[in-house]
């Protein structure tokens, strides 16, 4: 089964999360600090995984108005769910490394963008 390019970025985000986790337990033995920077690339990868499903739910030329409309909602909740999961980890997990989580977060959203170009060069 071939996955669609929309959800592969996600994959490849969430991928960054797990070297990070595993970088940051075994090698750097900082399992808070790995582990913060996993739940920080989560937090980029998981709403931008639902952005892809939503918008990319209709296939096809005739539906390009309809994709168009999914953009905008997929967008308001890929915000919504990155807001909703950085305050769900700062208000629970007090062990995290704030440092670790932003950097996985930037580091996850930075990783997509470019695993975008990539993706879309090889659908040409």
């Amino acid at each position: 089964m071939k996955i669609h390019p929309a959800l592969s970025i996600p994959a490849v985000q969430l991928g960054l999360g797990v070297l990070g986790l595993m970088l940051g337990k075994l090698v750097l033995s900082a399992p808070e600090s790995g582990m913060s920077f996993w739940i920080g690339a989560c937090i980029a990868a998981l709403p931008q995984g639902v952005f892809g499903w939503w918008v990319f739910r209709a296939r096809g030329a005739r539906n390009a108005k309809r994709i168009a409309n999914n953009l905008f909602v997929g967008e308001g909740l890929k915000l919504v769910l990155t807001a909703l999961f950085f305050a769900a980890v700062w208000s629970t997990a007090d062990w995290l490394v704030a440092g670790a989580i932003v950097g996985g977060f930037i580091s996850a959203v930075v990783l997509g963008q470019v695993a975008t170009a990539i993706v879309s060069g090889a659908q040409r």
